[in-house]
Parts: structure tokens; sequence; C-alpha cells
């Protein structure tokens, strides 16, 4: 650990396992740093403080601020967004033109995109799968959040088939919901259990282990892979396979009709189109999950 000319911290980073969320190295960050204070940690970490520092940094606001802190240069910004977000896990239904200049332009000018995770997190708690957690404990000496994990209607592994931990067995209560600056492993703030559940159940139909496997093909077009993704067929395809194709045709339908002069008034559509049958399993949490994603793309594209 030292210090920069103005006096900030630059601390050296663990090792961030691929696929591992931004907001996981802030948290680390803050840990390592030792601070309890928001606001000190943000000046530490990004070199200013904003007016919230309670609500953290899951999806890049002063990435490139915590790449020079703790990368040291290895990696830009840009490319932390890119490996560590959602937004990198939907980028491949963007196309490359539209990724580029947008988040260029984004991280140049230091916009908030915290908007991301308020919508795409809106009806999910932070969530983890206990095997990955145990590997990357194992490989690395740390759990951070996934990204994979995080979609909002995927409640089990795309690896493993695990069923995803996000909520208190005692108390009932998240771990965490995006901001509150914890960790796969930790205990439950609210009652100090370390045992933790599913926030809930869903059934095994056709159409949402087509959707994990979706998600997964989308996961392995990513820049990166994750570790427990080494074995899988799937790794280093081109992104030409028929179930991808189709994935990203149905992601880039609903980004063309958000650009609309009035968006909200075009959410029946949107949700006819990710709602159809297949796509989503059926359920009473469809309208829900199906408006996550909507949202989630949404406020992707600003």
């Amino acid at each position: 650990m030292s210090s920069d000319r103005c006096g900030l911290m630059i601390v050296s980073a663990p090792r961030l396992p691929a696929g591992a969320t931004l907001n996981s190295l802030a948290i680390w960050m803050r840990r390592a740093i030792g601070v309890s204070s928001g606001q000190r940690f943000f000046r530490e970490c990004y070199g200013f403080a904003p007016e919230r520092a309670e609500s953290g940094n899951p999806y890049g606001q002063g990435a490139q601020w915590l790449a020079d802190r703790m990368l040291n240069g290895r990696l830009s910004g840009e490319e932390l967004i890119q490996r560590y977000t959602l937004l990198g896990l939907l980028g491949p239904a963007m196309g490359c033109n539209w990724w580029g200049n947008r988040f260029r332009t984004l991280i140049a000018q230091g916009q908030p995109t915290r908007r991301l995770m308020q919508g795409a997190l809106a009806t999910k708690a932070l969530a983890w799968c206990p095997d990955c957690s145990e590997q990357d404990v194992a490989a690395n000496g740390w759990a951070p959040w996934r990204v994979v994990h995080q979609v909002p209607f995927v409640h089990h592994c795309v690896w493993h088939g695990t069923p995803l931990l996000s909520i208190c067995r005692r108390c009932a209560c998240a771990l965490d919901q995006g901001g509150g600056w914890r960790l796969p492993g930790d205990a439950c703030e609210v009652c100090g259990s370390a045992q933790f559940v599913p926030a809930q159940r869903v059934a095994d139909v056709p159409g949402y282990r087509r959707l994990l496997q979706t998600i997964l093909e989308l996961n392995a077009v990513n820049a990166e892979h994750s570790s427990t993704d080494r074995d899988n067929p799937i790794k280093g395809k081109s992104g030409n396979t028929p179930a991808l194709r189709d994935s990203v045709s149905v992601l880039q339908q609903l980004a063309v009709e958000w650009c609309v002069e009035d968006p909200e008034s075009s959410i029946p559509r949107l949700l006819g189109v990710i709602d159809r049958p297949g796509f989503i399993c059926t359920g009473a949490s469809n309208f829900s999950e199906a408006s996550a994603l909507a949202v989630c793309l949404m406020h992707s594209l600003g």
C-alpha cells in the first residue's frame, strides 16, 4: 500500500476472478484500506466524494479511478466495465459500435451509471453460488460476487445448476441489496446467522433451462471466462450458435424498441417480446422478471 502525489492510497488489488463484479473489487479495497466512512472510502478510491457515498459503486462510476488506484494501468476503466459488470454480459446484444461509443463517452465524462444497479437488481438481492464461492476461496483466498449470478431472472448457477443463495435462513433478510459492502461468506448483518437460502423457488421447465443456457452462451462471448467455465464446450466459440444468435436478436429488438420518444408507453410491447412462450419460465414471477430485464436494458441505453 502506498500513496500517490495527491496523498491518495494506492492498494495492490487481489486477483479478481474472471466474471467477478466490479463492486466486489470496491468492497475488497474498502476492507483493505480499513475505513468505515463511506465518504473517506470514495475519496481514497476514486479521488472524489459523491453526494451519497453509501450508495456504492456497483456498475461503473469511478471505474477509471478504481483502475488507476488498484490495477496500476493493467486494465482501463472501460475494460473493467466490459469484463466485470452486467453491461459487459449484455454487451454482445448491443453491437460493437454502440458499445464503444456509448461507454467511452460515459467514462470520459465521468457520468454515473449507478441507475443500472437500481434497475437490474430491483427485484432481486445479490446472489451467489456456494460451489463457485468455495472454488474462489480455494483458488484466490476470497469469494467475490459473480456477474452472471446477478441477472435478474437467473436463480440457479449456470455452471453448477446449484440454487443461488441470497437471503438469511433465520430472518429472511438479504445479505446485500447492492450497496451493503458485503461479500459471499459474510454473516447476516441483521441477526449474525451464516445460513442462507434461495430467495425463491423456480420450476424446472424447458423454458427456464433454455434461458440459463442463453445466459451461459452470452457469458462465454465476453472477454474473459469464469474459472469454472474452463471445461465447458461452449468456451471459445465465436457466438454463431443458433441459440446465441436467437438470444442476441431478442435483446437487440428490446434495445431498439426502447429508443423511442416515450419509452414507458412501449412497456406492454416489450414484455410481450421477452415473455414469449419458452423464453422465460412460466409462473407468477414472470412479470417482475421481464420488467427487470427491460429496465436493465433501458438504463444501459441511458
